[in-house]
This record gives structure tokens, C-alpha cells and sequence, in this order.
């Protein structure tokens, strides 16, 4: 019997000291300060809140808590309630702004557009703190607007209506001629330009030029000249060839597509070139009422991953000013196939010298003249469905200064997210000016 008791004497003992043991441990505080997460309670009034991701970064002395991706541009941010979860439950957790002191509840009624909204965490050992700054980060830029502004209001006052802009050899070059004399400008930014020495022919049309491969390309007829910079030209003798060059189009599917004259019998047909120097003639003759001047053109990969292009308007061989709206797009095969709109669709035709450009998903078109010899009343019209129907652009999101007038024949090009619009003329006037414009959602990049 004293055995049995001995025996249960000592399991009780192991039980109490267990029991001892693991209350002391529990009831040890933490002097863990640190913050597990952030996150924003939804609220139907402001969409998007709960999708806000937090990063906490833990240096040495105070912690900085921010989100990556930004809020959506307008979202309200003055009356957030945070979800703050800690490693350990804290003794103090307090947040503090320029004009209140708070502690949390996990009801609190917070504005973050202060920046930063300061943490400040003690530890349930009353002994181990930390502070973090918070930045609660929204978009101030308007995603669906576009910047417009003038970068140069003059290039030179000897601009003629004979003129072209590109980009080449990461600087901007602007071309002029008045049929007697060639004039070049250079410029890294749009705002500066440089008149700069060019060994281009007075008498070639400086419009007739197409950017290649890593350089400049431009037809005369019997002749051929190419550039790596768009000042300095090599001449190519094309005399021999059965037909000369009417203009150049684009570049389509790594070759250079031109608007070639039969000497023979004066029909236009395509001819293209994979180096700029050997051509192929295609036997097909152009269609009558295919453009052969002053029309708009541009090369995009179609949301079906296709790569096309589209003509917009311009004269025919025989002067009249053209309806159409020519597109191809190349097939995974190889081939190619044309399809034609004409005014039947909504839209801004008949046009000549209007310039376009493929830009966020959309082709835009800029300026113009008419069939009754005006000037387009347009500054910009824009299509989303790859040249099928045209509109105008949103009158708040996407218009040009009022010191952009209405003209034709401008040079029109992107770069790095942005629009060029160069010079060009109106009835009475020619311009050397400069425009560019840039989407607010192209900057919304992480940071």
C-alpha cells in the first residue's frame, strides 16, 4: 500500500512540475515588435482598397512599409481602415500624424494621403520597440489622358513645304528642300536643334525617304541613296532596272516595299527589297485607285500578333485625291493579303497628306486636306478597330494645344512611349515646329 502511494506521489509531482513549467513559459512576453502585414478593409465606395499589396522593409532603424503597384489614379485614400497583423500581440500599437496620435483598435478610421503615416510598435516585454514610416501610393497621373506639348516652336524659319522628320541614330533629323537647296537639322530632344551639313541631291523630294534597317532609305527615279544617319548619303544607280521609283511605302516583313513606274509602259507596280539595294518587281499591276502620293502610312502587329500596314488616302497617278484606306497583313506563311475600305465607313475620307500612327492599340490620324482643297477640321481622329471606322478622339483626354492649327503634310512618329509631330503646313503657312505627346499609362511602371 505505502508503495502505491509512493508511486502516485510521484506522478502527481512530474504532473505539478509539467504544469509549472509550461505556465512559465507562456506567460514569458514577447519582445517581438515587428509587423507581419498590412492590409485595407473594403469598402464599397472605394474599389480596389482590399487589392493594395504592402511590402515591409526591415532595416536597422525604421522600418518603411509601401505598396509597389499603386492604387488606381482618383482612388480616395483619407478614410482607410488598415488591418495591421504582428508577430506577437504588441503591448502599444500607435499610429501618428501631423495632427492626431491614435491607437490601434482594428476600427480605426485612417488618412494615409499624409505621407508618411508613422507606426510605432512596443513590444508586450515593454522593453523592444519599432517604428515604420508608411506610404500608401496612388497614381497622380490620369491613365487615360495624353500630355501634349510643344517642345520647339520654330526648328528654322526657312522651312519649305518639301519636308521630313525621323528619328535615326538616336537623334531626331528634320529634312527641308525649296527645290533649289537641301537643308538638315539635328536634335537629341525635340527642344534644341543643329543645322547640320548634308551631301543630298538639291533636286530629290526629301518626302520620298524611309527609315530601313539601321539607317535611311530614299527613291529618285533612276536613283537610290541610303544613309545610316540621314545627313551623309551614298548614291545607288538604278538606271538599268525596267522600271524607276515612284515612292517608298514602309517596311513590311524585314524588306522595303516601293511604288515603282514600268518605263516601258507606265504602269505602277510594287517592287521590294530585303537590303535596300536589290529589288523585286512584282508582275501585279496596282489598282487604279491605289495612292502613289501624299498618303499616310504606318506598320503595326494587329492584336492577332499579324504584322500589317495601312495607306491612308492620298493622290492616284493621275491626281485625284482617293477614298481609300488600303491594309495588309502578312501571313505566318508568308503571303500577303490586301483588303480595301472606302468612305462607305464613317470616317475622314477622301484625304491627302494626313499622316498616322500606330500608338496604345489604337491607329491615330493627324490632319489633312480635302477633296475641296481645305484643310481637315481635325487635329486628331483616331480608330480602334485597325483603320475600319474613324472618330474623334475624346475632347478631354486627347487634345492638342490650341497653338497646334489645323495642316497637312506633317512628319509623324514614336519614340520610347512618345508621339512626334513635326512641322507640316496649312493653306498660307509652313511649319517647323514641334509636338509630343505621351499616354499617362505608359509611365505607370513599378517603383
Amino acid at each position: 500500500m505505502k508503495k502505491l502511494l509512493y508511486i502516485l506521489f510521484v506522478l502527481l509531482s512530474v504532473i505539478l512540475a509539467s504544469c509549472s513549467s509550461s505556465t512559465t513559459t507562456d506567460n514569458t512576453p514577447s519582445s517581438d515588435p515587428k509587423l507581419a502585414s498590412l492590409t485595407f478593409r473594403a469598402n464599397d465606395s472605394i474599389p480596389g482598397l482590399a487589392a493594395a499589396s504592402f511590402t515591409i522593409e526591415e532595416p536597422a532603424d525604421t522600418g518603411k512599409i509601401y505598396n509597389i503597384d499603386s492604387l488606381a489614379y482618383g482612388t480616395r485614400i483619407d478614410s482607410v481602415v488598415p488591418l495591421f497583423r504582428f508577430n506577437a500581440t504588441p503591448a502599444v500599437a500607435r499610429l501618428i500624424t501631423s495632427h492626431d496620435t491614435i491607437d490601434l483598435t482594428g476600427l480605426d478610421t485612417i488618412d494615409f494621403s499624409e505621407r508618411p503615416v508613422r507606426l510605432f510598435v512596443l513590444a508586450a516585454d515593454l522593453v523592444h520597440t519599432r517604428w515604420y514610416n508608411i506610404y500608401v501610393n496612388v497614381h497622380n497621373v490620369d491613365p487615360d489622358l495624353y500630355t501634349w506639348e510643344r517642345l520647339s516652336g520654330q526648328i528654322t524659319p526657312n522651312a519649305y513645304s518639301s519636308q521630313k522628320a525621323f528619328r535615326c541614330n538616336n537623334q531626331i533629323v528634320f529634312l527641308t528642300s525649296d527645290g533649289l537647296d537641301i537643308s538638315a537639322f539635328v536634335s537629341s530632344d525635340g527642344v534644341t536643334w543643329q543645322s547640320r551639313p548634308t551631301n543630298l541631291p538639291r533636286y530629290v523630294s526629301v518626302k520620298k525617304s524611309l527609315l530601313f534597317g539601321d539607317g535611311v532609305l530614299l527613291a529618285d527615279k533612276n536613283m537610290l541613296y541610303h544613309s545610316a544617319d540621314g545627313l551623309q548619303w551614298t548614291e545607288q544607280d538604278c538606271s538599268a532596272l525596267d522600271f524607276e521609283f515612284e515612292n517608298l511605302l514602309f517596311c513590311l516583313a524585314d524588306s522595303a516595299w516601293a511604288i515603282v513606274r514600268e518605263k516601258s509602259n507606265d504602269d505602277y507596280h510594287f517592287a521590294t527589297s530585303a537590303d535596300g539595294k536589290q529589288w523585286h518587281y512584282h508582275t501585279e499591276t496596282l489598282p487604279a485607285h491605289f495612292p502613289v502620293s501624299e498618303f499616310g502610312t504606318t506598320v503595326f502587329v494587329s492584336p492577332g500578333l499579324r504584322e500589317r500596314a495601312i495607306i491612308l488616302g492620298g493622290y492616284d497617278a493621275v491626281g485625284n485625291m482617293l477614298n481609300t484606306s488600303w491594309n495588309i497583313e502578312r501571313y505566318d506563311a508568308g503571303g500577303f493579303r490586301w483588303t480595301e475600305y472606302s468612305d462607305s465607313q464613317p470616317g475622314v475620307l477622301p484625304v491627302a497628306g494626313a499622316q498616322v500612327v500606330y500608338y496604345n492599340g489604337r491607329l491615330f490620324v493627324f490632319g489633312g486636306i480635302g477633296a475641296d482643297g481645305r484643310l481637315k477640321q481635325y487635329k486628331i481622329k483616331e480608330s480602334l478597330d485597325e483603320g475600319l471606322t474613324w472618330h474623334d478622339t475624346d475632347s478631354v483626354k486627347n487634345v492638342l494645344p490650341p497653338s497646334y492649327t489645323y495642316r497637312y503634310g506633317q512628319s509623324v512618329f514614336t519614340v520610347d512611349g512618345d508621339i512626334y509631330l513635326i512641322g507640316g503646313q496649312s493653306l498660307t503657312e509652313v511649319y517647323s515646329d514641334v509636338y509630343k505627346g505621351r499616354l499617362g499609362s505608359i509611365d505607370f511602371l513599378k517603383k
